[in-house]
């Protein structure tokens, strides 16, 4: 057999042999996102910017839907002092890609929003960059949202 086909047997080998190692790591890491994620809705919902900011890399960007770009620091003042009056938050639609210490996650965040009629629902589409950090924990590096059509 000659060595490159050899080669690529191997290659396809380790493929089937690590791939249900590599889906429990994805699957893992994206339970652990998720929380993070979670945390961050309620955070949101609650005006805890201190608790945003403990998610958030000191290097941290963001591109806000209206075409804002946020550091660290403007994201924790944007959540501190943001006007609105939610009644819940929450986000849906997971999905996770993993690149070693690095990953990024999509989801959906929807808020019901307390109005001068009543209430109302608003909803995101968002796109952020987590990278695992010496000690294990995750920090988003970057961020991206755009609303939605109600």
């Amino acid at each position: 057999m000659n060595s490159r086909l050899r080669f690529g047997l191997l290659c396809l080998l380790s493929i089937v042999l690590l791939s249900p190692v590599l889906r429990a790591q994805d699957a893992a890491v994206l339970k652990e996102l998720s929380r993070l994620e979670d945390v961050w809705a309620t955070a949101i919902m609650k005006k805890d910017g201190a608790a945003v900011g403990r998610l958030l890399s000191p290097r941290f960007l963001s591109m806000s839907d209206d075409g804002r770009v946020l550091d660290q620091a403007m994201m924790i003042q944007d959540v501190n002092a943001d006007k609105e009056t939610y009644t819940s938050t929450g986000n849906t639609g997971y999905k996770v890609q993993v690149f070693g210490d690095t990953a990024i996650i999509v989801g959906v965040f929807a808020a019901v929003v307390k109005t001068a009629a009543g209430s109302e629902t608003r909803r995101w589409a968002w796109t952020d960059t987590w990278m695992k950090q010496a000690d294990g924990q995750w920090l988003c590096i970057a961020s991206q949202s755009a609303r939605l059509a109600k």
